[in-house]
């Protein structure tokens, strides 16, 4: 009788069948906190007081997830979506108002949010030593040796920074783990976060391809002054980034939106594929393309013959509608100039840039086989005189450029050993674990997929990327977590069918 009462109390909490209280019981006023954050953005922005967003939202970040967090674990997975969908527009917005600021806390908002939970995880510290998370422990100690190392070279302020980018997302992953009774919960609000982030960004990616919006220029200008990689403040000659900062991060979140939109159920998917689909085109990140094409083949091999006709005939309408797109002379001239350069790789300048690059690394690591330790990111994009970096300072090519370059330079020969020996068993067990939810695990399985394809063009280890990263690797471990505590606590996560297919 003890036993039953035990198994029952792990049992995770099942959602209500007819979706609409997926937030809960707390829905109302978690409501309440959102739309008050996004009030006080607005009508900060809005006023003279505009420079006091550098601190007010992330404050406003960290009191919102840590409010979430304690009442409403999905509400605190969309919000840290949505963080990193929304913060560097508003750190664009407030330079605009408030006039340039090289160095902004306003980009530290996500990383924060999902730096709340670690109180609490120390905590729990018992809850998070299981073996399925093994690796993860390994893949931090290496974090950790970099710190140490990057403290020898480095002044503190970048080294801390560097590792704030390695151990947020790291973190996430770990939170999701500790509460992986509610992953089918918590797995609903990161699908409808990413189906309607992919609207918000797509359609702010047209506006800012044909209209440029003023502060956007300015961004660009002041990027420009260091190094080209987004185009012209011009519009229809800008790489499309959208609310995000760069275009390849850009198109890393829309790869990821759109392989969760093939595989979803809720009927906002049509509105999200081919705004989509038509954004990452313009993005013209050929690593995004990449992880996008390699995810959509293994997702399609994978899916059960019904649901793979579904997916044929949504890309066969997103495509139609891409089509019919292109028929205006700006976008069909952007595109298709970007898709020659894939068959002409000689003569692009950024293939030879990283070809390049990578020779300088590898010739860079030769004299330094443990690494330059955490902070060597910061301090290499913060040089102008091209010094502290290991490509000639006219080449385009950075750390951020590759997965590979980024592991080497900054963990070392002993700390890349490590990470990619703790990544073996990892992903044995991510993609060969029997999983709670097929649907919700065949598409993590995609993205994973999607993600190592472009390592080898876009670190997915750190920053935005690497939010993806471990993100989907947190999920995929809960999906399929069979062990003691989880267990009895799988005929619970198995959702019925009424769940499964409501449209929010």
């Amino acid at each position: 009788m003890n036993k039953t009462r035990s198994a029952n109390s792990r049992a995770p909490r099942v959602p209500h069948r007819g979706g609409t209280k997926l937030l809960g019981d707390i829905a109302p006023k978690g409501r309440v906190v959102a739309a008050a954050m996004a009030v006080v953005t607005a009508l900060l922005i809005l006023s003279p007081l505009s420079k006091l967003l550098l601190y007010v939202f992330p404050l406003m970040a960290v009191f919102g997830a840590a409010y979430f967090y304690r009442r409403n674990l999905p509400g605190y997975v969309s919000l840290v979506c949505w963080l990193w969908f929304l913060s560097p527009g508003v750190r664009r917005l407030v330079d605009y108002r408030a006039a340039w600021i090289p160095a902004t806390a306003v980009l530290l908002a996500p990383p924060l949010a999902l730096c709340v939970p670690a109180i609490w995880l120390i905590a729990d510290w018992r809850k998070l030593l299981r073996p399925p998370i093994a690796p993860l422990f390994c893949i931090l100690a290496t974090c950790f040796y970099a710190t140490g190392l990057g403290l020898v070279n480095y002044a503190p302020r970048l080294v801390f920074q560097d590792l704030l980018t390695w151990l947020a997302p790291l973190l996430f992953a770990l939170t999701l783990y500790r509460h992986r009774e509610q992953a089918v919960e918590m797995f609903a609000a990161f699908e409808k976060a990413f189906l309607y982030g992919a609207i918000v960004v797509s359609i702010y990616g047209l506006v800012q391809f044909f209209l440029m919006p003023a502060w956007d220029v300015l961004w660009i200008e002041q990027l420009n002054t260091t190094l080209n990689t987004v185009g012209n403040p011009v519009a229809t000659e800008v790489r499309v980034f959208s609310t995000m900062n760069a275009p390849q991060v850009l198109a890393s979140f829309l790869a990821v939106s759109l392989l969760i939109a093939f595989n979803s159920r809720r009927k906002i998917r049509f509105i999200s594929i081919p705004l989509a689909l038509l954004c990452l085109m313009l993005s013209l990140a050929r690593s995004g393309w990449v992880a996008m094409a390699v995810g959509t083949i293994y997702l399609l091999f994978t899916l059960p013959r019904r649901q793979q006709l579904q997916m044929l005939m949504a890309g066969l309408v997103a495509v139609l509608l891409l089509i019919g797109a292109m028929q205006n002379p700006d976008l069909h001239q952007v595109i298709s100039d970007r898709f020659q350069s894939l068959t002409d790789v000689r003569d692009d300048v950024s293939f030879n840039d990283r070809i390049t690059g990578y020779e300088n690394v590898f010739a860079g690591f030769l004299t330094h086989p443990f690494g330059w330790g955490m902070g060597v990111t910061p301090t290499i994009s913060e040089d102008a005189t091209g010094e502290s970096s290991f490509v000639h300072g006219d080449q385009s090519f950075s750390l951020q450029d590759s997965t590979i370059a980024m592991v080497l330079v900054t963990l070392g020969l002993a700390g890349g050993l490590v990470l990619f020996g703790a990544l073996l068993p990892l992903g044995r067990r991510l993609f060969r674990t029997p999983s709670i939810h097929p649907t919700y695990t065949r598409t993590i399985r995609a993205i994973l997929v999607a993600l190592l394809a472009e390592s080898v063009l876009n670190n997915v280890f750190s920053g935005p990327p690497g939010f993806l990263t471990w993100s989907s690797v947190g999920f995929c471990l809960i999906l399929g977590a069979i062990d003691d505590q989880s267990q009895p606590a799988i005929a619970a996560l198995s959702l019925p069918s009424e769940y499964a297919t409501v449209a929010l």
